[in-house]
């Protein structure tokens, strides 16, 4: 699985397995994280890279300068710099290790967001250069947000990888993501896919993630689940936990974001009408009322037409 993510739709942004940022400032930099992430396997010759970037300096200024490029590159991705490869005669990004994604979304004004958006490069060979990628990238995007996930199968949720720079935080973080898909999971036919596999794979679903801090003594969580068709937000939460007695505390944030995300199956279903994502009759389950306690029976007789999930028996169990 890839533990970088180098995002080019929008400004060029290369994260960590906790979203730390590791894009370098330079724009010469990005321009060659840009080229790079747009070549095939990630591999381009140092000789075109050098045209594209320093175009108008004599041959040995420009490799000094992509010498010095590279450096700057290894040194903003700390202890990853050994995504940046090598070899005689060119330049690459371990595909092992970084994992491209173009899959902007269009904002609230319905505009896409362009394809390397924060380049600037007063070079002609790469003005040319972006200029043929943009128009690329457009014609590709209409393609992968026409896609569809197959007919025949449940609708995802993705699990965003955490951004955090504390540690600690991500852990948590990705813990709790972890323990609420696996709960919802057991109740509803809903795919868990770890990481963003991109909108031409999945565009049905609802994505969730979440942005953790370490403040003082206490680990400060921010969930936030949005339908993947359009990017709406569904909901988001926000929680406090102390630092040092965070098992204390997982299991009863955890069952907050589970309900969370069954209440965000609602909209889902608005937009997919898939029978099989039926109403979980929460409320119900836990009235004193035996005319909801009756239909809560009933429905989730209907969400577990066969009896094998452990969490609708134990519904089903208390209701009696």
């Amino acid at each position: 699985m890839s533990d970088l993510i180098l995002r080019l739709a929008g400004p060029v942004d290369l994260t960590g397995p906790g979203g730390e940022r590791l894009t370098p400032r330079g724009m010469k930099a990005r321009g060659a994280l840009a080229v790079l992430g747009s070549s095939v396997k990630m591999q381009v010759a140092r000789p075109r890279l050098q045209d594209l970037l320093f175009s108008e300096r004599e041959p040995e200024q420009g490799a000094a300068s992509i010498r010095q490029l590279l450096r700057e590159i290894r040194i903003a991705l700390g202890p990853w710099r050994h995504a940046l490869l090598t070899g005689p005669g060119w330049v690459g990004l371990d595909t092992d290790l970084v994992r491209l994604d173009v899959t902007g979304r269009p904002g609230a004004d319905g505009q896409r967001p362009e394809f390397a958006s924060d380049l600037d490069i007063p070079d002609p060979e790469f003005e040319d250069w972006l200029r043929d990628a943009r128009s690329h990238y457009e014609d590709q995007a209409d393609q992968v947000l026409a896609s569809v996930v197959e007919p025949d199968g449940a609708p995802a949720l993705i699990l965003q990888s955490p951004m955090a720079a504390d540690p600690q935080a991500a852990v948590t973080a990705a813990m709790i993501l972890q323990e609420a898909a696996a709960r919802v999971s057991d109740m509803l036919p809903l795919q868990v896919v770890q990481g963003d596999p991109g909108i031409g794979r999945i565009s049905v679903g609802i994505e969730l993630g979440a942005m953790a801090n370490k403040a003082g003594g206490s680990i400060v969580i921010l969930f936030a689940a949005r339908l993947r068709s359009d990017g709406r937000m569904l909901w988001s939460r926000r929680f406090t936990i102390p630092a040092d007695d965070t098992l204390a505390h997982l299991r009863k944030v955890a069952s907050s974001v589970t309900v969370a995300i069954l209440h965000g199956v609602e909209a889902l279903r608005e937009t997919v009408p898939d029978p099989r994502l039926r109403r979980m009759p929460l409320q119900d389950v836990f009235s004193y009322s035996a005319p909801r306690l009756r239909r809560a029976d009933e429905q989730l007789a209907q969400i577990d037409p066969n009896g094998d999930k452990a969490v609708i028996l134990s519904l089903r169990s208390y209701i009696r």
